[in-house]
């Protein structure tokens, strides 16, 4: 019964508004390790790669770590973090400037539409 308790609360878990993504993987690898301590060592891995990115809480992030194709949970880690420091760097300096043909003159580039809206969930995690 424990183990089908520690189960549904990995499959619930997200990230909670202003965690970090250390606080949250070192919350996942603890919970797949009480979950899947008796399964094979290379299932819980999959599994913690798996719910980590299922539990990312922006649905751009997720896709973007996905495109990385992580074969780890550390490897997740590593790439959610280096996306994330990215985007804020971006949001600190503002969008970057182009000089206009023919004028001289700097305008804004404008944002793709695939930044300005919210995917769907696209990670294979599933819980049943």
């Amino acid at each position: 019964m424990q183990v089908e308790r520690f189960r549904a609360e990995l499959c619930a878990r997200k990230r909670k508004h202003n965690e970090s993504l250390q606080s949250l993987y070192l919350d996942i690898t603890r919970m797949v390790s009480l979950a899947h301590s008796t399964s094979v060592p290379d299932l819980a891995k999959h599994v913690a790669r798996e719910a980590f990115v299922a539990a990312l809480d922006n649905d751009m992030l997720q896709m973007r770590v996905m495109e990385k194709e992580p074969k780890t949970i550390e490897e997740a880690l590593g790439t959610a973090g280096r996306l994330e420091a990215y985007e804020s760097t971006l949001r600190v300096q503002g969008p970057p400037a182009t000089k206009a043909r023919g004028r001289g003159a700097l305008r804004i580039k404008e944002s793709t539409p695939w930044m300005q809206r919210s995917l769907v969930q696209t990670s294979s995690f599933r819980c049943s």
